[in-house]
């Protein structure tokens, strides 16, 4: 489910918020782009475990919902593979620099999710010059632990600020996730 704003395009599957992790930490990702330089990419990885502080609507993701998280959150592993494992987020962490749009938009593809088979996900971010943004999707149901190439792009406009690729592989392939996230080998 996303966070910083957990957004699904099924609303009856409330519960199904895809927490897959874009928890409003606002995670920003790993190659900037034609931003010029107005957003820097802090980090992209992997958090074990996040705390929800609330969440919104988010009507362009496939819960409808997002989970809002502090803001300033670090990544606890640097990486851009992430194991399928229910509960783990993922993304990108970003500060913006001065001049940049107080808005933009985060948007997340990803191979084909549920029944409905969505492949692309999307929510407004705040920005702040100087603040920490964090962007991240949470694998809260099985469904949307699909394996293959995540990307997270935020844009303001047509102008791309940053974007952060990540591989979902199969669980227990990713031994610094598994020692950091599970105190041990990886699990499965």
């Amino acid at each position: 489910m996303p966070q910083h704003g957990c957004a699904q395009t099924n609303r009856s599957a409330a519960g199904r918020c895809l927490r897959a992790g874009i928890a409003a930490l606002f995670l920003a990702g790993a190659a900037a782009a034609d931003g010029h330089g107005a957003v820097e990419l802090l980090e992209a990885g992997v958090i074990c475990d996040i705390v929800l502080e609330g969440r919104r609507e988010a009507p362009l993701t496939e819960s409808g919902v997002l989970n809002l998280v502090r803001r300033d959150r670090h990544v606890d592993v640097v990486t851009t593979r992430v194991p399928a494992v229910r509960g783990l987020s993922f993304g990108i962490r970003v500060q913006a620099r001065r001049g940049v749009p107080d808005q933009a938009r985060l948007v997340l593809s990803h191979p084909p999710m549920g029944a409905a088979r969505v492949r692309v996900q999307s929510w407004n971010v705040p920005l702040t010059a100087g603040e920490p943004a964090l962007n991240m999707f949470t694998f809260e149901q099985r469904y949307e632990m699909v394996q293959g190439r995540w990307t997270f792009e935020l844009r303001a406009g047509n102008d791309l600020l940053a974007r952060s690729r990540f591989d979902v592989v199969p669980a227990g392939t990713v031994p610094e996730v598994a020692a950091t996230c599970f105190g041990g080998p990886p699990v499965s």
